[in-house]
């Protein structure tokens, strides 16, 4: 494990997020606003990293 990449990631874990993704239908989606940011976190297991951002919103998401 990389020293300065842990250290990378560690910073990213107080920075709001913003995600653009697809949907099964092939649109374009946003999770994710100021009132609501994604958060980021990760873990180290087995040499690798393991990243996850997660979020909550002011309705229901199935795709989330």
């Amino acid at each position: 494990m990389s020293q300065n990449k842990t250290l990378y990631l560690e910073n990213l874990k107080v920075t709001p997020f913003v995600a653009l993704y697809t949907d099964e239908t092939g649109n374009t989606r946003v999770s994710g606003s100021p009132d609501y940011p994604l958060t980021f976190s990760f873990e180290i297991g087995g040499g690798l990293y393991n990243c996850t951002l997660s979020g909550t919103g002011p309705g229901v998401d199935a795709f989330l």
